[in-house]
């Protein structure tokens, strides 16, 4: 259909900033009509001033269903998350972040901190519902879009959840929409706020900014920790039908065992900021120039498995017993630099396998290369035209010992099938060499691939050959 630019003016044409509601209202029927959301078409859009849809919808009305009560497994302290809504640490990371994004995105409306911070005072109650349903009126018609989460005044309402990782996605959204009206911001928010609510103290939460490459330093409450477990409490057993519940018993036993261990980063880990791992400390030579790069796959065997203590990994490993050795501001700037390699060696394969099937090699998209604290590296497409998310782990070794953030680790057991980890060995050579492995929450389960919990280190196969 063709629009002219009386439309545009009179909200007629709008750009999608909010896909459920634009679902809702196409299937109504209502006259209003979207724009191309292809990146080469903003510039011309904003020319034309078009209106988001969300400049069009007023305040919708909510329908809160009944209140429930969480599975008593799950422990839920509702006290205890607001305590940390209301701690001014979290405000002012929440605002770093959006410092951070703004400086990429200059449509991004940045938050004042002291509006943050009454915002998450005023919360005095979370309650947990068993439906929420949004009402908008648009163009005089009322339009129903169900949701998971609702803040209106003090009391935040969220919907059933299954463990802790869904609920602090749930919550994230809340945050995500505290920050910033636009749905279209929420998702440059979310990854990032849902990784900072998978740490538990401020310490964690500024190793976990650090990793993404934004700054921040806690300013009222360096110590204070965010867990809702209780070294007293008894954890019951996880449920067998949640992968996720096999991470969170892990969790919880590691914490009673050793006093309260954080499942955030780990400030005592190595720094990997470049979400992969370098090579031995010293001098280092300049990485060839990535075009003369090549990229050889190596087979899993399938033979290996993991060895009762983790292998030091290449670029700040312990040793044999004398301790990690904090990195230098060279090293780190080397992690990234491998880091980043790797990603964009997978980046340019994955395009190019994806256009040999005959398909758009452009729906391959690097979301790491902006967003350093997503859950996955590069969603691609796989031969039977779904989703494929993939995470690249690399080294200048041949280890396979890297970090895994509990957010990279929740995505895995959410895609399953459709999640690849990509371990990319000697990415500081012009012969890299890698080995993929399909479902690493199911690997870990046979044994073929072992995570530590307290630390999150894991370690697939190294390179032998």
């Amino acid at each position: 259909m063709l629009y002219s630019r009386a439309d545009a003016t009179a909200g007629r044409l709008v750009v999608n900033d909010y896909p459920e509601l634009a679902d809702a209202i196409e299937a109504q029927g209502i006259n209003i009509g979207f724009a191309d959301n292809d990146p080469r078409s903003q510039p011309f859009f904003d020319w034309l001033g078009l209106t988001k849809l969300t400049g069009i919808m007023k305040q919708p009305k909510p329908i809160v269903g009944i209140k429930v009560e969480p599975n008593r497994r799950l422990r839920f302290d509702p006290v205890k998350t607001l305590e940390r809504l209301h701690s001014k640490d979290l405000a002012s990371a929440l605002v770093a972040i959006c410092r951070h994004i703004a400086l990429s995105d200059k449509t991004f409306s940045q938050p004042r901190l002291r509006s943050i911070e009454r915002r998450l005072a005023a919360i005095d109650e979370i309650k947990v519902v068993e439906s929420l349903k949004l009402v908008y009126q648009i163009k005089g018609e009322s339009v129903d879009v169900d949701a998971e989460v609702w803040l209106e005044a003090n009391q935040l309402s969220i919907t059933r959840f299954k463990n802790k990782t869904e609920f602090n996605q749930l919550l994230a959204i809340g945050l995500a929409r505290i920050l910033s009206t636009s749905a279209s911001d929420h998702g440059k928010l979310w990854n990032t706020i849902n990784g900072l609510l998978n740490c538990e103290t401020s310490s964690g939460m500024k190793t976990y900014l650090w990793r993404s490459h934004i700054p921040w330093e806690p300013e009222f409450s360096e110590t204070d920790d965010y867990s809702d477990d209780d070294e007293s409490d008894e954890w019951s057993p996880p449920d067998d039908d949640d992968p996720n519940a096999v991470l969170i018993d892990a969790l919880a036993k590691r914490k009673a065992g050793r006093g309260g261990a954080s499942s955030g980063p780990n400030p005592s880990l190595p720094a990997t900021a470049g979400r992969g791992s370098s090579g031995s400390a010293g001098t280092h030579q300049p990485l060839p120039p990535i075009e003369n790069v090549s990229l050889e796959p190596v087979p899993a065997t399938g033979l290996w498995s993991p060895p009762e203590k983790h292998s030091s990994p290449s670029g700040g490993g312990s040793g044999g017993g004398g301790g990690w050795t904090p990195r230098t501001p060279t090293e780190i700037e080397r992690d990234n630099e491998i880091g980043l390699r790797g990603e964009k060696l997978v980046f340019d394969q994955e395009r190019a396998r994806v256009k040999a099937l005959g398909m758009d090699e452009n729906v391959v998209v690097w979301t790491a290369e902006h967003n350093r604290g997503a859950d996955h590296d590069i969603k691609s497409v796989g031969p039977d035209g779904g989703d494929l998310w993939i995470e690249v782990k690399s080294t200048s070794g041949r280890d396979g010992s890297f970090y895994w953030s509990i957010a990279e680790y929740d995505k895995a057991a959410q895609e399953e099938g459709r999640y690849v980890l990509w371990r990319i060995y000697e990415a500081n050579s012009v012969k890299a060499k890698y080995k993929t492995f399909t479902d690493p929450v199911a690997m870990h389960r046979k044994n073929e691939l072992k995570i530590e919990f307290a630390t999150f280190r894991a370690e697939v196969e190294p390179l032998t050959q």
